[in-house]
């Protein structure tokens, strides 16, 4: 596995538990705008 794989991994990681943090206490307006940006990076 080379370094850019782990980046990623760790990237989506990262996304994938701070979006289901934030999931547990933001308004639906807030949650759409999360899974944009998580969308486009």
């Amino acid at each position: 596995m080379n370094s850019s794989m782990v980046v990623k991994i760790a990237t989506v990681a990262t996304v994938t538990v701070g979006g289901m943090a934030a999931l547990s206490h933001l308004t639906h307006k807030d949650m759409g705008n999360a899974t944009m940006m998580s969308g486009t990076s």
